[in-house]
């Protein structure tokens, strides 16, 4: 596998070809762009034979008949939401394991969310005729 060097100019065009794709999959316009820059660079590190060959490019199997850019995107969620600043976007108040869990904070505290229309049919009504 060839890598590719941090300060080539082909890692350069990589980068940003990184960082567009990123704004695309991910388009929280709130999100500071540096935390882009950040998972693209993991990313160059860990996948940068997937970035080199083209990230919009017509489908190419790898060896195992899988699209490798979903790799690339599911390594791309668990850095970006596993980000502290990608929190305040997604409602995650952070991990509460040294605050007891979830179970007496308000772990179903939703607020963020309208309110659920919830609306019942007639037939479907347990133990009563339709009328």
């Amino acid at each position: 596998m060839q890598t590719i060097s941090s300060g080539s100019a082909k890692s350069i065009g990589a980068r940003k070809d990184l960082i567009a794709f990123l704004a695309t999959v991910f388009p929280h316009v709130e999100l500071d762009p540096t935390e882009l820059w950040v998972v693209a660079d993991t990313l160059l590190a860990d996948h940068s034979h997937v970035v080199q060959a083209g990230l919009y490019v017509p489908f190419v199997p790898d060896a195992t008949g899988a699209d490798p850019r979903r790799v690339l995107v599911r390594h791309a969620v668990n850095l970006l939401y596993a980000r502290p600043a990608t929190w305040a976007l997604t409602g995650f108040e952070g991990p509460s394991t040294d605050l007891g869990g979830y179970v007496c904070r308000g772990f179903d505290d939703l607020d963020w969310l309208p309110e659920p229309r919830v609306t019942e049919h007639p037939a479907e009504r347990i133990g009563t005729a339709p009328a």
